[in-house]
């Protein structure tokens, strides 16, 4: 393997190089690693990755830029709040000394280098990005997010043309830093790309998980599928009772049960199908509404709940003033189990969230 040296605050920065196995005049591309260097298993990934842009005729160097700072890999050295600006405003000069060092090797075209960045070195070299060497910038799950806008405002007039990568099931740097990102590049009018992958996590991510993590949020995803099953089973015993007394209501055999359920006197039954109609009318809005929370994207919980809350005191009030408390177990009883099974859903989730935060308490504290 080959290697190459440069100076960056005052440090001597050891970077590797992937050389291409034929030509010149190489496009070059400076790769950022994350917080835990170069350490497995993020070596073997970042470096078969070098080997395809030498096989696609890129030169590719990673460069040590944690050298610059003293810096050791992981959470603990990478995010410890004491010194972190001037920390990361470091590693990002040597980024861009970085560049400024590979356009002097042998074989490599000047003014033609991209960055690529992993997860923290994605973030960096968005930061990196603004000299005019730089002709591109892939940054690969990194939160983005956190940049500050005393950040995003220098870095906007000049930033290079930005691919973005990240995995939707991403636990470490969540898939909704890169969504942010997004739409900061669109506001400020930089060209990009946004690729999202489906059942992709944070390469080694499990390195980073406390024991029993997977576990409590595979438990918290099942709950919340079971929680949003049930909405589903109230909203379509609503939309059952809305097709029986909202269409067929003088058809014998419904009058016949009126009669029998309600309390109707014989060829009374007919004379109520209106009041039964407009009580088809209501059930359907019931119905719509947990459909609507069922498939809301915000403030779910309260949805569901005041439409929940809605069934099951329309169950309590028919029981009271009918002959027959059918409604008690055909609307109140499931109801109420799925309400309760959606407010642990929710507390499940609040949960995870804070083990996560608890686990990896550092993981987002950036300086902006």
């Amino acid at each position: 393997m080959n290697s190459t040296a440069f100076l960056s605050n005052g440090q001597s920065i050891s970077a590797e190089l992937i050389i291409p196995s034929s030509g010149t005049e190489w496009p070059s591309v400076v790769v950022a690693y994350g917080t835990e260097a170069m350490n497995s298993p993020f070596d073997g990934i970042i470096r078969d990755f070098c080997s395809e842009l030498a096989v696609n005729g890129l030169l590719a160097m990673i460069p040590d830029y944690f050298a610059s700072t003293k810096t050791g890999p992981g959470l603990e050295s990478v995010f410890q709040p004491f010194g972190a600006q001037q920390r990361f405003d470091h590693w990002v000069a040597a980024l861009n000394d970085a560049v400024s060092h590979v356009q002097t090797i042998s074989g490599v075209a000047a003014g033609h280098t991209a960055f690529v960045g992993f997860s923290l070195g994605g973030h960096l070299v968005v930061r990196a990005a603004a000299g005019p060497s730089v002709k591109a910038v892939v940054d690969f799950f990194g939160f983005m997010a956190k940049m500050g806008s005393s950040v995003t405002s220098t870095v906007a007039g000049s930033l290079r043309p930005v691919q973005i990568h990240h995995g939707e099931d991403d636990r470490i740097v969540p898939i909704a830093d890169s969504v942010t990102f997004d739409g900061w590049l669109t506001a400020h009018s930089v060209s990009h790309e946004f690729h999202r992958y489906p059942n992709n996590g944070h390469p080694g991510q499990e390195k980073f998980e406390a024991p029993g993590w997977t576990a409590q949020a595979d438990a918290t995803t099942k709950a919340v599928h079971v929680a949003a099953g049930l909405i589903v089973v109230v909203a379509f015993i609503h939309l059952a009772i809305v097709a029986g007394e909202m269409f067929p209501t003088e058809h014998p055999l419904l009058l016949s049960k009126l009669e029998n359920k309600l309390g109707f006197a014989d060829g009374q039954a007919v004379h109520a199908s209106p009041i039964v109609r407009n009580a088809g009318l209501y059930n359907g809005f019931l119905a719509a509404g947990l459909i609507w929370g069922w498939r809301a994207t915000s403030n779910q919980f309260q949805i569901r709940a005041f439409f929940l809350a809605c069934v099951t005191i329309a169950g309590i009030f028919g029981a009271l003033t009918l002959p027959n408390p059918v409604t008690l177990w055909m609307q109140t009883l499931p109801a109420v189990v799925a309400f309760i099974v959606n407010w642990f859903a929710l507390r499940s989730e609040i949960n995870a969230v804070a083990r996560a935060d608890a686990a990896k308490p550092s993981r987002i504290r950036t300086p902006e």
